[in-house]
């Protein structure tokens, strides 16, 4: 019996203490990250939470990034260098786990800047992601993310899935 009371003790004082992690004046609500993924090569972007509940948040990002044109050059070297794009990634998730590690589901939004047949691709994306409790400490992301509309008409390197890590604050 003083076993059992023992244990109940721990676990609700373990449970009290998930909980208090769980709260949203605990968790930092503002990153600082290097994304490699979405359209961009390589793009830093700002992202903002909004807590729900305990187990759910949504995040909404924004950056300035870098892309260059895909070329496939099989016999030799590609006759012309390949055009280089400034991009601006953009996008909403929803995120649904407990404490640190959430899946992620969301669209994103594209502006391309640069000599592009197609300026703007939506795509949409859905990953795993690991968010920190406290600041001052890194998250992460990986991701699959595919362009609506398929690959046509999209000059620069979009791969389907992505990476992406940053410091909270």
């Amino acid at each position: 019996m003083r076993l059992t009371s023992l244990f109940l003790v721990i676990f609700f004082i373990e449970v009290k203490a998930q909980d208090a992690g769980m709260n949203s004046s605990n968790r930092p609500l503002n990153s600082i990250a290097l994304n490699f993924g979405e359209g961009s090569s390589i793009a830093l972007v700002y992202e903002r939470l909004k807590i729900l509940d305990g187990k759910s948040f949504l995040a909404s990002k924004i950056g300035i990034g870098y892309n260059k044109e895909f070329q496939l050059c099989l016999f030799g070297p590609c006759s012309t260098p390949p055009n280089k794009f400034a991009t601006i990634p953009f996008s909403i998730s929803a995120n649904v786990g407990k404490l640190k590690s959430y899946l992620e589901i969301g669209i994103c939004h594209l502006f391309v800047f640069g000599k592009t047949d197609r300026p703007s691709v939506f795509s949409i994306l859905g990953g795993y992601r690991f968010q920190v409790l406290h600041s001052n400490k890194f998250n992460f992301r990986v991701y699959l993310n595919f362009p609506l509309g398929g690959y046509n008409d999209i000059e620069l390197i979009f791969l389907p899935i992505g990476f992406s890590t940053g410091l909270c604050f």
